[in-house]
């Protein structure tokens, strides 16, 4: 892991290095209190999505947070208070089954001997030191966050948080106890939610066993995959058109192993086409069966308990294993000739995501919430009030969908970590207590010794982060939340519980806007995984490329909602920009005034120009940060960095550096450089604070207590002279394509009929001294129709020597060649209907004026193509 040893001084000497540049800046941003929301400005309130305590942080926590640092950091530069609280997650039974699956024999055996106090003791000091290591890694990405309000799920706060949503949703009888079907870990012991478990397909046999008609010798066939839950069947279903079974509604059918009678109903759910088309309910042991059991009012049955083993109701196999009964019923069947036949199928089968174990539907007595209750007005206040925006907007008809689908939600978990559940039951009475404090006379109530479901506390985090229940000034200030940023698979988990706790409690959203993203794959577009062996570290990347490199390389293909896929080369692309800006810098910073120059000097047409080119994408990347559009916005600094910055302007301020113009000259580039130290600290914030740092000579100044680049407005001589930049870079290529050396002297015409052009282009000799090109005249027409010229896009360029005429010619054709690829390019892009429905209204309008203009300048070579 990289060095966090504080090292403040720094110095520009030597290569570029990622682990030089970052050594000791984090901590000093934090002894100088950089990341504490500034008073007097207006409140920014943002919760950073805890990470479990399970372990090191994933590439997709690296991809959230340089997200968030780089919005947040773009907030404090525009004015914002910004309170980003970090925290992390106490991840219940994740937390509970890693730390027990690092224990080794004997301590494991000690282990189990222990009180459930002491368990969460030992758990609870082991969860710390987990916590140190995220809370460090968190840090070397540069999340600006405030550690001073550090928060975890199960601390006092967070406990006292929960018990009084507890207590509330209880007094509103929106929290009950009941018997119901609940995915049972057998491991464990204990009630696991949906995310849990992961769905394998697997290989079965589907046994097709014959129920006997009660009335007469004629049989109906059930297909079923578990032999041994016959023993709780209650009804058999068939689909209403099914013809082949439209005798049999209404007459009952003899359980083959309870000999029970059994009633055949019919019900739309049932797949005619899967197995015999006859569906056995047994509401006890499938999910399914347990919807149609509510719904015909069936009894609830089960064939095995808590433990796995058979109960009472499976006769001779009661005590045994439910699989080893599964084996033993087939013999049965089979002996009976109750058996028709086996067919190997394969269908998914749920695995405990934390022990491995098949998940069995079970009967348990639980704590729910009645999370339907109030999707309406959830619904009212999300849709209808427009409370909540969603970026990109077609999530919102997403989350409306998962909202009509939320069925009630199991709270309890059979656990020692987590927030025990506030229920105390009297000891004689058996009366239930529920409060946020115990009760006066504690010694005749016992408490509930269930936990809750860590997505419960998760589910208060807006709320936990600042203060509540108190409404104090943070509580104010914070609540709700201006911005959350979330993966779209756990929007169901965690956002839907988000919204439903916050505006239940406060009868306002937890957060104003809600910021969707994909999940991040592997080069191939596959989903990261540890049994495939595609998943990546970012820490390594880090201790090779450096922060600012990875956060580049993370935000600059992020599309709100869309997936995206990590490709070591943009990480390679990002750090060669880092160098390359490093470079520039080093340039800069060595560059040193003449004293002997005392004249003030006046801005020349190149720093117009970057001037004025760095305004406009200042705020260009405002209004495309404002969008959430991370990409555009990386590839608009990136391109004037690189070829505005660096390419151009460098290379053509070089001469002025011989002249009296110098100083001036090295004071324009000091103040650009500047400007875009802070453009680009969203982006990239080591570097960027090492640069600005060393302007101002001053460690203890800091970018973030600057403001963002303002917009002036564009002068028409920026605009001319971009004109000249196109004539440089046309000459350049051209340069190179001919094969001439630097130190041959390039002489040419210019021809245009734009006025203001001719008049620039006058004073703008110096600007061709540095590519080694003499311009001899400048007309509104050729001279001669007959010489060859290149085109640019307000007129041509004239090349006076007889000896490269046909490279000349050579070179326009490829100009042509290009143009007309290009033309085609923009023209399907622009032909594709879901490009123009997804692609922000700027991208489409920025290819709009790409293809006008490829068009004109097309035009115009063809016109002058001698061929």
């Amino acid at each position: 892991m990289p060095s966090l040893k504080k090292t403040p001084l720094f110095s520009f000497d030597g290569p570029f290095d990622p682990k030089k540049i970052a050594d000791g800046l984090y901590e000093l941003w934090n002894e100088k209190k950089v990341f504490q929301a500034k008073k007097n400005k207006k409140p920014f309130s943002v919760v950073m999505a805890p990470p479990n305590l399970t372990g090191v942080l994933h590439l997709g926590h690296a991809w959230e947070i340089s997200l968030s640092d780089l919005y947040l950091r773009y907030k404090r530069l525009q004015g914002f208070a910004v309170n980003w609280i970090p925290g992390y997650d106490h991840a219940g039974i994740a937390t509970q089954t890693k730390y027990e699956k690092s224990l080794n024999a004997k301590q494991k055996q000690d282990y189990q001997k222990l009180p459930a106090s002491l368990k969460v003791k030992a758990i609870w000091q082991w969860a710390l030191a987990q916590g140190e290591i995220i809370n460090s890694q968190i840090k070397l990405l540069g999340a600006s966050v405030d550690w001073t309000n550090h928060r975890f799920t199960l601390d006092e706060k967070s406990s006292l948080a929960v018990n009084h949503a507890f207590k509330k949703l209880y007094d509103h009888q929106l929290i009950f106890k009941a018997k119901a079907l609940v995915n049972w870990d057998l491991k464990l012991q204990t009630a696991i939610s949906n995310i849990e478990v992961e769905n394998k397909p697997q290989e079965q046999l589907l046994y097709y066993v014959i129920y006997q008609l009660s009335d007469s010798n004629d049989h109906l066939v059930v297909a079923t995959t578990r032999p041994e839950t016959i023993f709780a069947d209650v009804a058999l279903f068939v689909n209403p058109i099914d013809k082949r079974y439209k005798k049999y509604l209404k007459k009952t059918v003899i359980n083959p192993l309870t000999k029970k009678n059994l009633r055949v109903l019919a019900d739309s759910y049932v797949q005619m086409d899967f197995g015999s088309g006859v569906l056995k309910c047994t509401p006890g042991h499938d999910f399914n069966d347990y919807q149609l059991g509510k719904k015909y009012q069936l009894e609830e049955l089960s064939a095995y308990g808590l433990d796995g083993k058979m109960n009472c109701s499976a006769g001779r196999f009661s005590g045994m294993d439910r699989l080893i009964t599964r084996q033993l019923v087939v013999e049965q069947l089979t002996k009976e000739k109750l058996l028709i036949k086996t067919e190997k199928i394969i269908s998914n089968v749920g695995f405990s995501e934390r022990t491995g174990e098949i998940v069995e539907p079970l009967l348990s007595t639980q704590w729910f919430i009645d999370l339907p209750k109030v999707v309406p007005d959830l619904k009212k206040a999300i849709i209808d009030k427009k409370a909540l925006q969603i970026f990109p907007k077609r999530f919102l008809k997403l989350l409306t969908h998962w909202l009509a689908i939320t069925d009630k939600w199991c709270i309890s978990r059979q656990l020692v970590w987590g927030h025990q559940i506030p229920a105390w039951y009297h000891k004689k009475t058996k009366k239930v207590y529920v409060d946020v404090k115990p009760p006066k006379d504690l010694e005749n109530y016992e408490q509930d010794r269930d936990v809750l479901d860590t997505w419960f506390s998760s589910s208060l985090w807006p709320l936990i982060c600042f203060d509540w229940p108190n409404n104090n000034l943070t509580f104010q200030n914070g609540y709700p939340n201006n911005l959350m940023i979330m993966g779209f698979d756990i929007i169901f988990f965690w956002g839907i519980r988000m919204l439903f706790q916050g505006y239940f409690h406060t009868k306002k959203l937890p957060f104003k806007h809600l910021l969707v993203h994909g999940l991040i794959r592997d080069a191939n577009g596959k989903k990261m995984s540890k049994s495939i062996g595609n998943v990546v570290d970012p820490i390594p990347l880090i201790e090779k490329y450096g922060s600012d490199a990875l956060r580049i390389c993370l935000t600059a293909s992020t599309t709100p909602g869309e997936d995206s896929n990590f490709q070591t080369e943009r990480l390679v692309d990002a750090s060669n920009f880092l160098n390359k800006l490093w470079n520039a810098s080093k340039y800069i910073f060595n560059l040193k005034p003449d004293q002997n120059i005392t004249k003030k000097t006046n801005n020349s047409l190149a720093d117009i120009w970057i001037l004025n080119g760095l305004s406009q994408v200042s705020s260009q990347i405002a209004v495309l940060l404002d969008q959430y559009n991370f990409t555009l916005a990386n590839k608009l600094i990136y391109n004037f960095v690189w070829n505005d910055f660096c390419n151009t302007y460098l290379e053509l301020t070089k001469p002025s550096l011989s002249t009296n113009q110098k100083n001036h000259t090295i004071q324009v580039l000091r103040l650009v450089l500047e400007q875009i130290a802070i453009i680009l600290h969203p982006f990239a914030p080591f570097l960027t604070e090492r640069i600005y740092q060393g302007l101002k000579n001053d460690h203890n100044q800091f970018i973030l207590n600057q403001s963002w680049v303002k917009k002036t407005a564009r002068s028409s001589s920026a605009k001319q002279f971009d004109t000249i930049i196109e004539i440089i870079t046309i000459l350049r290529k051209f340069r190179s394509e001919a094969n001439l050396a630097y130190k041959y002297l390039l002489v040419i015409s210019l021809q245009t009929s734009e006025q203001q052009l001719i008049n620039i282009l006058k004073k703008a000799q110096t600007y061709f001294d540095a590519i080694n090109c003499q311009i001899q005249t400048i007309n509104e027409t050729l001279e001669d129709d007959n010489q060859y010229a290149l085109s640019f896009s307000q007129g041509f360029i004239v090349i006076h020597d007889e000896n490269l005429k046909q490279k000349a010619q050579t070179a326009l054709d490829k100009q042509i060649e290009v143009l007309k690829n290009e033309v085609s390019r923009s023209q399907k892009i622009l032909a594709n209907k879901k490009f123009l429905e997804k692609a922000p209204p700027i991208k489409v309008q920025e290819e709009q004026a790409k293809l006008k203009r490829y068009q004109e300048e097309l035009k115009a070579a063809l016109k002058k193509n001698h061929k």
